[in-house]
């Protein structure tokens, strides 16, 4: 949230500091009708001798109150005839010191910009290019220019506006640099993400295991892998962090660490990894106040030789209990969010699996999975999905089930991870 603050402020200093390439168009055409207005009788005052078709006190008093650069340039030689007291000051020079230099040398243009080049250019009125002006006191100034033929007493000038937006393009580059470091920070948080997910099923001969797994485009904080939980049981869990980014990315690394660390139990140990046990002691290790997160999580242990399973919740889609048969079963036992602390304390529950029963565990992504009409896929459709493949062996139905998703969804994506694992007992 930091970060997208600071983005939010830049870009709005950068609304606030800047006028527009439109509104400069604009500044140029207002002193372009008063050069095309009828002549005056007053002659003009100063280093600007109008030509016999200008309105000369309306154009010396808008070319000396601009804010911008204002010079009139020779149309034959490239010489500066005149330029404005603002000009003298953005440029660093006194306005005695630029009369009578070209402008090529002044802001080093292009053999295609110089005079010849500007005067073919801008037949087309409202051109806007911009150019690395080296300043006097030695650092580099950002310019946009623009120019405009017109009328001048010796036949034809050229009038250059140059306005100074190097405070918009230093803030454009430190924005720019902020994005990257961004895209770099997603990228490690999305190695992050994919390197908490399995990489392998477990060996067991009476357990199958297929998982599917989409990111969304922000990194979300899904996370769900298994261990062994002592003599012949084995542990599920899956857990979906609040928000997206690198942060969640963190604390899903940090949840994952705490379980495979403190609840991996080698194959031969004699204690159970009890579900209630292992989110009581996430609700201690994460409070809110610690992580300013939470994270939802579902804990299933199967004894994979006596086919009894044990689960508990915590604010988590409940797991569901495809039967062999075809009936689905709501496992529907709920606690509050990890890092709520509202001292309750967590319990679990027990069934028994009969062969062919699969365990389906999912995060909310998968019901929220919107098409382009704005509906979700939601829990109706999930269901009849699961009904419709259940006695395909977990790989063909997590295809079939991910594929029915796509095909609801459409060209719609979701801003939320999918993740989906299937345990069947065989």
């Amino acid at each position: 949230m930091k970060a997208a603050g600071l983005n939010l402020h830049m870009r709005s200093k950068m609304k606030d500091e800047r006028k527009t390439k439109h509104q400069l168009i604009s500044e140029l055409n207002a002193l372009r009708r008063q050069l095309d207005s009828p002549p005056s009788t007053v002659a003009t005052s100063g280093g600007t001798q109008a030509a016999k078709n200008l309105s000369g006190d309306r154009f010396e008093l808008l070319f000396n109150q601009s804010q911008d650069v204002l010079m009139v340039v020779d149309a034959q030689s490239g010489d500066i005839i005149d330029v404005n007291q603002a000009g003298g000051k953005i440029l660093g020079y006194e306005k005695a010191d630029l009369i009578g230099i070209k402008l090529s040398e002044l802001f080093e243009l292009d053999s295609g910009e110089d005079v010849d080049g500007l005067k073919d250019q801008l037949q087309i009125y409202g051109s806007v290019f911009s150019r690395t002006y080296p300043h006097p006191d030695g650092t580099n100034r950002f310019l946009d220019l623009m120019a405009a033929i017109i009328p001048w007493d010796t036949g034809q000038a050229i009038l250059v506006t140059a306005r100074d937006v190097t405070e918009r393009k230093l803030v454009e580059k430190e924005l720019w640099k902020k994005q990257q470091q961004l895209a770099k920070d997603l990228e490690v948080a999305a190695g992050i993400q994919q390197s908490l997910i399995p990489s392998y099923s477990p060996r067991i001969e009476s357990i199958r295991v297929a998982w599917r797994f989409e990111p969304c485009e922000q990194i979300g904080g899904d996370i769900f892998n298994f261990h062994y939980a002592g003599r012949n049981h084995i542990s599920f869990y899956m857990l979906d962090v609040c928000g997206h980014g690198v942060s969640s990315a963190l604390i899903s690394a940090a949840a994952s660490q705490f379980l495979q660390t403190n609840y991996e139990l080698s194959a031969n140990a004699s204690e159970t990894v009890q579900p209630e046990a292992v989110l009581n002691s996430l609700e201690r290790v994460f409070p809110f106040e610690r992580f300013d997160s939470f994270f939802t999580i579902v804990y299933v242990t199967v004894d994979y030789v006596n086919g009894r399973m044990i689960y508990s919740c915590a604010g988590h889609p409940p797991p569901i209990l495809l039967h062999a048969d075809g009936e689905l079963e709501v496992l529907d036992v709920h606690g509050s969010v990890i890092g709520a602390g509202d001292g309750r304390p967590f319990r679990q529950e027990e069934n028994q699996l009969e062969h062919g029963d699969k365990i389906i565990l999912y995060t909310d992504g998968v019901l929220d999975y919107p098409n382009p009409a704005g509906e979700i896929f939601g829990k109706q459709r999930f269901h009849k999905a699961l009904q419709k493949h259940g006695r395909q062996p977990v790989q063909m139905l997590m295809d079939s089930v991910q594929m029915t998703i796509k095909d609801f969804a459409g060209s719609a994506s979701s801003g939320d991870d999918l993740s989906i694992m299937a345990v069947e007992y065989v």
